[in-house]
């Protein structure tokens, strides 16, 4: 899996475009369109769809604080894996971070086993919050 960024400035737009591009299997995608001055709901769009191009078997909740302006994005990305390793873990959560970056916007990733999601986590308030308030990407 490779990623690139790419800045254009084009002129009929007059302000920079950010292109997130995920090649997988020698097929590239182009995952989200950023700028400076995306909203919220933009941001968020843009974090849902490079995620489906990098996991697109995933399950993808945003949970937390999101509601009030100026907090952070708070993602919790679920996989039908037994183990994450910590590579795995990185070729999640490094794209969000482009996309964190180009947006001056914070994203808190947590990457996690569906199994240990419904077995440990269970028990938690996090859960339960996550679960009661979060919205499925």
């Amino acid at each position: 899996m490779h990623f690139v960024v790419e800045k254009k400035n084009d002129e009929k737009i007059s302000q920079k475009t950010y292109l997130l591009f995920c090649t997988v299997s020698k097929k590239t995608y182009l995952c989200s369109v950023n700028n400076n001055d995306m909203k919220r709901p933009k941001i968020v769009r843009a974090v849902k769809n490079t995620l489906h191009c990098v996991v697109p078997n995933a399950t993808v909740i945003l949970y937390g604080s999101e509601a009030r302006p100026h907090s952070d994005i708070d993602i919790l990305v679920l996989l039908d894996k037994e183990k994450i390793t910590l590579n795995g873990r990185q070729q999640i959560t490094y794209p969000l971070y482009d996309v964190g970056m180009e947006t001056d916007t914070i994203i808190s990733i947590m990457v996690l086993s569906k199994r240990a999601w419904e077995n440990e986590m269970k028990i938690t308030l996090f859960y339960y919050n996550a679960m009661k308030e979060g919205i499925y990407l």
